[in-house]
């Protein structure tokens, strides 16, 4: 490469370190970031499963409701 252009192209070599950069945490934060804080959550909060498990069942009995003759 000609040493005139090196110093025009040499953000390029910036842009693309910042765009594999943000590509890598937007694919590997939804992956990375449960996996690093559950050891912390469950600590933090021990009845967090339990506490999903019925938001789960509250939903579902207000789904089925909804569908109900009573609610009707």
């Amino acid at each position: 490469m000609d040493p005139k252009y090196s110093d025009d192209l040499h953000y390029l070599w910036w842009l693309a370190v910042a765009i594999v950069a943000g590509v890598l945490v937007y694919l590997l934060s939804p992956i990375l970031t449960p996996f690093l804080l559950a050891g912390r959550i469950s600590r933090t909060f021990g009845a967090l499963p339990v506490s999903a498990a019925l938001l789960g069942w509250l939903r579902h009995a207000r789904a089925q409701y909804m569908q109900s003759e009573l609610y009707k």
